[in-house]
């Protein structure tokens, strides 16, 4: 077809009256996301972030920040590394220790430190 020679007045669709409804899930997280790691911050959802509560997804971090294959159990507060057995010594969920391992803490209640950042992962939605 040929195009026309000069524009016509009027749009010739009517434009649809809305956008699509939004998702009714909330972010997941994968390794194909990049995880970020907070500190100084009371948690991930303080900074806008959603924080890694799932033993698996803290094991695909380590993997994904390649410091380990797996996220190891967190021994922080026990007699046997000398800490005071203390409920914050660790921030909730999946952190990083002195840069060096992923840990998975589910009973300790601390923030995000410098010396133990959580894996933040997508932001909330």
């Amino acid at each position: 077809a040929t195009p026309t020679a000069t524009p016509t007045a009027t749009p010739t669709a009517t434009p649809t009256a809305t956008p699509t409804a939004t998702p009714t899930s909330g972010p997941t997280l994968g390794p194909d996301l990049p995880y970020q790691l907070v500190s100084n911050a009371d948690s991930c959802a303080a900074v806008g972030l959603t924080a890694v509560y799932d033993k698996g997804e803290c094991d695909k971090t380590a993997v994904f920040l390649k410091l380990g294959t797996e996220a190891s159990e967190t021994t922080c507060g026990s007699s046997s590394n000398g800490e005071k057995n203390a409920d914050d010594c660790a921030p909730l969920g999946c952190y990083v220790y002195n840069n060096g391992k992923v840990w998975w803490n589910d009973y300790k209640f601390g923030v995000c430190t410098s010396i133990r950042p959580c894996v933040c992962g997508a932001a909330l939605k």
